[in-house]
């Protein structure tokens, strides 16, 4: 792929436009250059913990104008796998926080989460990060996989993620407690999995021959975009370092400091 091929751009968050709250330097140039080049974008994030309408704000507090339906939480993209695989109304048991929950019941799929059984059979166990999570939650989540031989499904495989105080455990340590716990493989739904990057191309009106990645990370922004054949773009604004993209197996198309070094790139493209 070509820079001027590019008509529809997947974006990742933390590590490519901000850190924690704080914007990249050239996030409002960036965006003016896609809107000059017309090219549609959506972000892309395994952060399941939070809603659409969370990250419009954000946005919006950038000075960048943004849409809640071009917002793909893992939770989202879950969703949206959940109503197209299950009768509509299906229930769940979640182990999630209100990212995941609101997600489910946007699609008019039944949540039920917390330390009671659920009052009536469940078709699946969903799982996010739960920052409340208990042994009783885990308790549920397994005897329900196993009597009702039901699938687990994961909103993303992250196992641990950046906070404060350092690394701390993700949505993965509890999906990974559950494998353990039930003898299941999870279904997988946010990045790298090839789901998360076809709902949103789809939902875009994006096609493979023209939609790129950008990402910070190679295991996951980049090795998703690799897998389906999409153009990626790697940015060494966030979790990958220099020495790393040189030396990894994994091998995005086009390499940048930051967004600032993409958008100046993309003005010198000639149509």
């Amino acid at each position: 792929m070509e820079l001027k091929d590019i008509r529809t751009l997947l974006i990742d968050g933390d590590g490519v436009l901000w850190r924690g709250d704080e914007p990249m330097l050239s996030i409002n140039k960036f965006f003016d250059i896609l809107t000059e080049r017309q090219i549609n974008w959506g972000l892309i994030t395994n952060n399941a913990t939070r809603q659409p309408e969370h990250y419009v704000e954000k946005f919006a507090g950038y000075g960048v104008s943004a849409q809640a339906d071009h917002m793909f939480t893992s939770a989202t993209v879950t969703a949206d796998y959940l109503v197209k695989t299950f009768p509509l109304g299906s229930a769940f048991y979640v182990i999630g926080e209100i990212g995941v929950r609101s997600a489910l019941m946007s699609e008019g799929l039944t949540a039920y989460n917390g330390e009671d059984k659920p009052p009536e059979d469940v078709v699946a166990v969903v799982v996010g990060l739960d920052r409340t999570l208990t042994y009783m939650k885990l308790r549920i989540a397994t005897l329900l996989i196993r009597s009702l031989d039901i699938p687990l499904i994961a909103t993303n495989p992250d196992k641990t993620f950046p906070a404060k105080e350092g690394i701390v455990p993700g949505a993965g340590a509890i999906v990974a407690a559950l494998e353990t716990a039930t003898g299941r493989n999870a279904k997988v739904i946010g990045k790298p999995s090839p789901t998360m990057y076809q709902v949103a191309m789809e939902k875009l009106g994006g096609r493979l021959e023209t939609t790129a990645v950008l990402g910070d990370r190679l295991d996951t922004d980049i090795a998703g975009a690799v897998l389906l054949g999409m153009g990626s773009i790697l940015v060494l604004s966030g979790i990958t370092t220099q020495s790393e993209a040189e030396t990894s197996e994994i091998h995005p198309d086009f390499v940048f400091e930051d967004i600032g070094a993409l958008a100046e790139e993309l003005e010198k493209v000639t149509a």
